[in-house]
């Protein structure tokens, strides 16, 4: 399907196209930030226990990357996804494969 949609797209185009994809994945990450300071809470109250400052940092930090890899970081490195995009925008795959690291 994302061939046939890629098919007769100038570089532009698909330029533009991995431009929103990687747009989206850094929507995500800031929602998992988000989100990681929501579990922060629910850990919090749960455990009826308040992280000091050292852990609290230690948690988002940990917490935040482990979002980032379940909900971006499996997907923008996976190889059948490379796979792909190199066989319909040759030219983005290296922009997409410097970014992945960040979502590891």
């Amino acid at each position: 399907m994302v061939e046939s949609l890629a098919e007769g797209l100038s570089d532009d185009k698909l330029r533009s196209a991995v431009d929103g994809y990687l747009d989206i994945g850094g929507f995500l990450d800031t929602g998992g930030r988000q989100q990681t300071l929501f579990d922060l809470e629910s850990l919090e109250a749960a455990t009826g226990r308040t992280l000091n400052e050292k852990e609290r940092e230690t948690f988002i930090e940990q917490q935040h990357q482990a979002n980032r890899w379940t909900y971006i970081g499996t997907g923008i490195t996976h190889p059948r996804f490379l796979e792909t995009l190199e066989q319909i925008a040759p030219k983005e795959v290296a922009r997409v494969v410097e970014v992945g690291p960040t979502f590891c």
